[in-house]
Order: C-alpha cells, then sequence, then structure tokens
C-alpha cells in the first residue's frame, strides 16, 4: 500500500491511510483517498470513493470493502 499519511495501532491492529492511497494485489489494484485496514480481519474499506481494477473490468463505487484473503471485493453504490 502507498499514500501520502498513514497511522497503525498495534494495539487495536486498525491502519488508516490517507492521500492517493494505492492497495495492490497480484491481480487487482484499489485507488481511493482515504482507506481503513482491519488487520485482524483481512480487510479495507473506503468512504470516500474509489476505483478498483483488474485485468478484466474497472468498477468505481462511493463505499467499498476488499476482503484480502478471498481476493473478493464487495462495493456498494451510494447516492447522496
Amino acid at each position: 500500500m502507498n499514500s501520502k499519511y498513514a497511522e497503525y495501532n498495534g494495539n487495536t491492529q486498525l491502519a488508516f491511510a490517507a492521500g492517493k492511497v494505492n492497495m495492490r494485489s497480484p491481480e487487482t489494484t484499489l485507488s481511493t483517498d482515504t482507506l481503513y485496514f482491519d488487520r485482524n480481519k483481512q480487510q479495507a474499506y473506503y468512504r470516500s470513493g474509489g476505483t478498483v481494477k483488474d485485468t478484466a473490468s474497472t468498477l468505481t463505487s462511493r463505499v467499498g470493502r476488499f476482503f484480502m484473503q478471498e481476493k473478493n471485493i464487495n462495493s456498494l453504490m451510494m447516492w447522496l
């Protein structure tokens, strides 16, 4: 994961990243402005809009969750 700012709490195992966040796995790239990561659950999620790209498609949503172990994207569209 790359970002302009990141912080991690070793007690809670929660991470926060902000500013041009890019998280990559071998098959998928997630880009967003703000990303939260729970190491216990191995889940990353965003609430400020994001784009997920793989070799076959591009998905853009306002809110999304990425399950690291399953390499599965569960993304919700929200309109305000």
